[in-house]
């Protein structure tokens, strides 16, 4: 009898410890799931986003004798599907430059800082023209979402032509979402 209990009381602790577990996993689990079920085809381009807030990033300035300086610059990005061979960005870009300025941008795979490739040439992202410190912009970019990988947003200074992780001004790491529909 007194085997019995012990064996009862154990496995009620590992249930509740197993349960506890679970439940613990939360948010990361989440966007492990997300991803996991982007990849598997259970959720469709049409119920995913990826978003991202934008980082300032240091940068090495020959202005200045080759001194690190630390750009600045917030904001937001997000991607979502408008169509099966097509994306829509929406970006919200607040920078110190209060001169008009138009800010070339790309979507690049990878984390930020890892100098990859943009999907597509960074002339073929429509570029962000900013006044008073602010650029938005909305539009339609002629490539599918992608539901699996990582991938950034990097934002270059004006003048520039997106040629290399030198000319990045601000970046946002992207985080793969589900809508709520």
């Amino acid at each position: 009898m007194r085997f019995n209990k012990v064996c009862a009381a154990s496995l009620g602790l590992l249930a509740l410890a197993a349960t506890g577990c679970a439940s613990s996993q939360g948010s990361g689990a989440g966007s492990e799931s997300i991803r996991a079920d982007a990849a598997s085809g259970k959720i469709g381009p049409a119920f995913l986003e990826w978003y991202g807030k934008f980082q300032a990033t240091q940068q090495q300035s020959a202005v200045f004798g080759g001194m690190l300086t630390r750009n600045s610059g917030t904001g937001t990005v997000v991607f979502t599907a408008a169509g099966p061979k097509q994306m829509r960005v929406r970006m919200d870009v607040s920078i110190s430059n209060n001169d008009p300025v138009r800010l070339p941008w790309a979507l690049v795979s990878g984390d930020c800082g890892s100098n990859a490739i943009p999907l597509m040439t960074v002339a073929s992202f429509p570029e962000l023209s900013a006044s008073n410190g602010r650029a938005t912009l909305d539009a339609t970019l002629p490539l599918p979402l992608p539901v699996t990988g990582t991938y950034h947003v990097n934002v270059f200074n004006p003048g520039t032509y997106g040629q290399d992780e030198g000319e990045v001004m601000i970046c946002a790491p992207l985080t793969l979402k589900r809508l709520d529909h």
